[in-house]
């Protein structure tokens, strides 16, 4: 058995080293000492650090050597320090000997026996690793940071701010623990729910204790049920906590580089003092270039001067003597050394010097560049910091970060900030842009949006459009109190506003746009006759286009933007979350072959079904809807609620098998227009634009941006129209496509979790089935008066192949498979022959049933039959025994 798992080449290694011992014990006895490599030749020899262990056994006695004059606590103290360190060497090499024995053992192996032959067999140094600390293989692996007290023995009740934050954030990210927080009645029962997070997490982190045995042995700290159910939930909630508080920190500093950049720009001049510094390191440089030139020269001529001197003595008469001529040949060999070293000295200084003089050049020209203030300032108004972003804002903003996505669309917006930015400073000062470091090792998207989106910055269409429109960060802020209070206040300043704008700070009208008295089509004018718009082509290279509409560019920079706002997405996300409806039409394949009697008939015509019924409800909606329920009223509808959640989930990861089948398509979409949603011909194939995101009533996402993008005095229609544009453009060509992209992931995930949690309590249910129990039990008034004890039972496997046999097997009242009986392939059951064997097969056991397995399709009902008629003549029999 051992050899089927292992492979007897590897046994056979592995005893090679046992076999030699037992047969030298059989000449020198067991018992005896034999040192190791003595009498067999294994290739190694004795370990001398090995040996020197034995120096404590002899040793010679001299621990006072040395010790004149001290007093006897003194010698002790002595003796005692002399000990511990011999302790600690021997240790030490003990140690070292094991490493080493180790390594010998790893490379014999990886000698005889191929990778994949280590692996299978658990000899890579992972396993070792494994073996040899005192974890659970499961958490060996798991880097996650742990947030919490470090001791798990302090367990008084108490939490660190980090571990409440993260105890809370992990209660509402499990619907179970959730519901459970949610009706506790008293602050101390939330409180204890929140313990149980965090004292788990204690057990995981610091005593690497298993979620099972934590959930078994540890009932007495972990006191929530609903907790104690879900730590294997907790212990990845706490994975995806330790992934946001990173995310986060990663935000901050690119937020930080942003902020560092924009204000070095600001404040960049003629540097003086680094031009000195330069040019005294290009002097010092170029004197010790000199130094090792001479030096190279001098060696030069020396090698010269012993190659002549030997060509002169191979051309004479009589030889040098061998004495003369190893000394000439050291002499050679010493001036060919000291020349290669001088040499290579000489060209790493050489190539020191040529770096600091394009150093200094590079300084110089920027000095000479940056003496102009015009292009500084060109760059510092392009750049529309104030409308863009406010540090300290997104700074409180990411401390409330709670999921990835928002950590995500934090980071995506400074990358797009700092693309438009470094595209306006390698216009504006090439020189700068060249030099900067961050330019060779930035990963710039490569996508053409970003490219057209760089090259609009560059030239200045940031600023011209953030004159008519509202930036994107206050358009975020004015969404995100709209949606908490229902209202925004005009009155509110950003932080640090009233000390860096020039004019007083931020007032009523900071919060909405500008008004411009001329017509759209004057103002473009205007700003193209004194150069500050330059006319680019659009995305489709069509200049008409834009001399048509000249302000094109400047709607896509704010567009995009606007659509990769933090504040923005989030609000929208909601609102899109909350109204997307999954609809499924069928294929060409699927209208050909599914039917009334096809498995995923049914899913091939689902129209407009919320896609919120496949998530947990809305925290301030569940707690409206439950306001005025009764606790037991509460327990119900959460029930109703989750089993409503887990129905959705497991049809739709039916819709995701048909699709992957080729059967249906599946489109995630807002509520369509009313012309659209009219359309009798909407499942049809052949029907491919009823889902347009241009038939979807974007209204619903409009209408939320108008309420705070619109100016609340009005305008003129013309330049709202231009506004709409600029949320049109958002919302179709940014934000629905991704967040399209978005809900069909998350439907697939959450989909995923819960048909494996479905699966796995099905599974549990199968396997805790109790024995079989005849009808008559059944039928009594209570099924657990008479007790039914172990019944006999005769399986019947019928085969589908034929060339396979049938087989009956008995099992005893005690879950063994006592005999069976085989009916070849081809053997008719009710043949005279084999039927007397089926019914002296069933006298001789007498089952309590008989169960046939169902997997041979018709030969199964087959057997059924036979086997009433067959059941019926062994009992007859055994009545006239």
């Amino acid at each position: 058995e051992a050899s089927e798992i292992f492979g007897t080449d590897y046994l056979d290694f592995m005893n090679r080293e046992e076999t030699a011992d037992d047969d030298d014990d059989e000449l020198m006895g067991s018992g005896k000492y034999r040192e190791k490599g003595v009498g067999v030749d294994y290739g190694i020899d004795s370990d001398p650090e090995e040996e020197s262990d034995d120096d404590e056994l002899f040793d010679d006695g001299d621990d006072d050597a040395g010790m004149d004059g001290l007093t006897a606590q003194q010698k002790a103290e002595a003796l005692k320090l002399k000990r511990e360190k011999a302790k600690l060497a021997k240790q030490e090499r003990r140690s070292a000997a094991a490493k080493r024995k180790a390594e010998k053992r790893k490379a014999q192996l990886r000698r005889v026996f191929e990778p994949v032959q280590l692996v299978e067999n658990f000899c890579t140094d992972r396993d070792d690793a494994i073996r040899q600390s005192d974890i659970p293989e499961r958490l060996f692996d798991w880097k996650t940071h742990f947030y919490g007290s470090s001791s798990s023995e302090v367990m008084d009740g108490t939490m660190t701010d980090m571990e409440q934050e993260q105890a809370e954030w992990i209660v509402q990210r499990i619907p179970d623990v959730a519901v459970e927080y949610s009706s506790a009645v008293t602050e101390e029962d939330k409180r204890f729910i929140l313990l149980s997070v965090a004292y788990a997490l204690r057990y995981f982190h610091n005593e690497n204790l298993e979620p099972a045995f934590v959930k078994r042995y540890r009932k007495d700290y972990i006191t929530s049920p609903a907790v104690r159910n879900h730590l294997y939930e907790v212990m990845d909630e706490d994975n995806e906590f330790d992934r946001i508080v990173k995310a986060r920190e990663k935000v901050k500093l690119l937020l930080e580089t942003i902020k560092s950049e924009a204000e070095g720009d600001a404040a960049t001049g003629s540097d003086v003092d680094r031009i000195k510094e330069l040019r005294s390191s290009l002097e010092n440089e170029k004197q010790q270039l000199d130094d090792s030139e001479a030096r190279v020269s001098s060696l030069q001529a020396e090698l010269d001067a012993l190659n002549k001197a030997e060509d002169d003595d191979d051309g004479g008469l009589f030889e040098d003597d061998d004495d003369e001529e190893e000394e000439k040949a050291k002499e050679k060999a010493r001036v060919t050394g000291s020349l290669k070293d001088v040499q290579d000295l000489y060209n790493l200084r050489a190539e020191k010097v040529k770096a600091l003089e394009g150093e200094l050049h590079l300084a110089e020209a920027q000095s000479r560049a940056l003496s102009d203030k015009a292009p500084m300032e060109r760059v510092m108004k392009k750049t529309c910091r104030k409308s863009l972003w406010n540090g300290v804002d997104y700074m409180q903003h990411m401390d409330q970060l709670i999921e990835a996505k928002e950590a995500i669309d934090m980071n995506n917006y400074l990358n797009l900030i700092k693309e438009g930015n470094e595209a306006i400073k390698k216009k504006e000062l090439p020189i700068l842009a060249a030099s900067s470091k961050s330019d060779e090792n930035r990963r710039r998207s490569r996508r053409f949006d970003r490219d057209y989106y760089r090259t609009c910055v560059a030239e200045g269409l940031r600023s011209i459009c953030y004159k008519f429109l509202l930036s994107p960060n206050r358009v975020g802020i004015k969404l995100e109190e709209q949606a908490l209070t229902g209202g925004f206040d005009f009155s509110k300043t950003m932080p640090k506003e009233n000390d860096e704008d020039d004019n007083g700070g931020g007032g009523p009208m900071q919060w909405v746009p500008a008004t411009i008295p001329q017509s759209p089509k004057d103002f473009a004018n205007e700003l193209i006759g004194s150069g500050e718009l330059v006319l680019l082509s659009a995305s489709g290279g069509n200049m008409s286009e834009s001399n048509e509409d000249p302000l094109r560019g400047c709607r896509y920079v704010a567009a995009l933007e606007l659509a990769s706002e933090p504040r923005v997405r989030k609000h929208l996300r909601a609102v899109y979350r909350r109204n997307a409806v999954l609809t499924t039409k069928p294929t060409k394949k699927g209208m050909e072959e599914l039917d009334a009697f096809h498995d995923y008939y049914g899913l091939h015509l689902i129209k407009d079904k919320p896609t919120s019924e496949h998530f947990p409800m809305d925290p301030v909606e569940n707690a409206a809807r439950k306001s005025r329920l009764t606790p037991a009223e509460r327990h119900e509808f959460d029930t109703k609620l989750r089993q409503g959640q887990v129905n959705s989930c497991l049809q739709y990861l039916n819709v995701l098998k048909a699709a992957q089948g080729g059967y249906i398509s599946v489109h995630v979409h807002l509520p369509l227009k009313e012309e659209s949603a009219t359309d009798l011909t909407w499942y049809k194939p052949e029907n491919k634009t009823v889902f347009a995101r241009a038939n979807q009533n974007i209204d619903i996402l409009q209408s939320e941006l108008e309420k705070v993008y619109l100016p609340h005095d009005g305008d003129t229609e013309e330049w709202n129209e231009e506004r709409r544009n600029v949320l049109r453009f958002a919302l179709g060509n940014f934000l629905l496509p991704q967040f399209e992209a978005e809900l069909l992931r998350e439907l697939r995930e959450v989909s995923s979790r819960v048909g494996v949690q479905a699966a796995s309590e099905k599974l549990r249910e199968m396997a805790m089935e109790g024995p079989y129990r005849p009808d008559a039990l059944n039928d009594s008034e209570s099924r657990f008066i008479v007790p039914t004890g172990d019944q006999r039972l005769i399986g019947i496997c019928c085969s589908l192949d034929p060339k396979e046999a049938s087989y009956l097997a008995y099992v005893s009242e005690h879950g063994k498979a006592d005999d069976f009986l085989a009916i070849p392939s081809g053997t008719r059951i009710d043949s005279p022959k084999m039927r007397e064997k089926i019914i002296m097969f069933l006298i001789q056991h007498r089952p309590d049933a008989v169960v046939v397995g169902t997997s041979g399709g018709f030969e199964c009902r087959m057997w059924f039959r036979k086997m009433k008629d067959f059941i019926q003549e062994a009992q007859e029999q055994w009545k006239l025994r």
